[in-house]
């Protein structure tokens, strides 16, 4: 069995034949009283630190749960690295 994850023309595969693949998580609201805040405000910026530090910290896919109990204005998206800087919208690096 393989799970694929697909994300502007770049691809994981998650299978027990594959190497070990790093998912960073804890990108969400939940019980993150600041996260939730600058979210609700359209500030993505805690988000992006977030992804950044997991990406240099080895993850291969962001797992990023943007729901929170206040609707949000827009919607967040993973993030990847590129060079040093981190971008968001796509799921991989």
């Amino acid at each position: 069995m393989e799970t694929k994850l697909t994300c502007n023309n770049k691809e994981v595969i998650i299978s027990p034949e594959r190497p070990f693949t790093i998912i960073g998580e804890r990108i969400n609201p939940t019980r993150r009283k600041k996260l939730a805040e600058t979210m609700a405000q359209g500030d993505f910026s805690v988000v992006l630190e977030d992804a950044r530090r997991q990406i240099e910290a080895g993850a291969h896919v962001l797992d990023v749960t943007p729901a929170s109990p206040a609707p949000m204005s827009r919607p967040c998206c993973a993030a990847r690295t590129s060079g040093n800087r981190v971008r968001p919208g796509s799921l991989m690096h």
